[in-house]
C-alpha cells in the first residue's frame, strides 16, 4: 500500500509507514535549520525505523544515524521513494 501524499503529491517523513525509505527532496524553511544540524538535507535517503502512536516523534534512520522527529518536524520533509 502506498503511503498517503499531502496536497504536495510528495509523501512526508509524516505519512510514510515504518520501515518506508525516502529520498528527501524539500523541507518546509521553518524547520531547514534544525534539520540541517540533523543531516537531513535534500538528497539524503532516510527510513522509518518507528513511530510513537497519537501524533508523537518519528525516528528515522539515515546512513548509522537514527533521529528523533517531532510529528511536526517529520511532516516538514517530502521527498520521494529512491531509485
Amino acid at each position: 500500500m502506498s503511503p498517503k501524499r499531502p496536497a504536495s503529491g510528495r509523501p512526508s517523513l509524516a505519512t510514510l509507514r515504518v520501515g518506508g525509505t525516502l529520498r528527501v527532496s524539500d523541507v518546509d524553511p521553518a524547520h531547514a535549520e534544525e534539520l540541517l544540524r540533523e543531516g537531513l538535507l535534500p538528497g539524503a535517503v532516510v527510513r522509518v525505523a518507528s513511530r510513537t502512536p497519537l501524533g508523537g516523534p518519528v525516528v528515522v534512520v539515515m546512513g548509522r544515524s537514527r533521529i528523533a522527529l517531532s510529528a511536526d518536524v517529520a511532516a516538514a520533509v517530502r521527498g520521494e521513494p529512491p531509485a
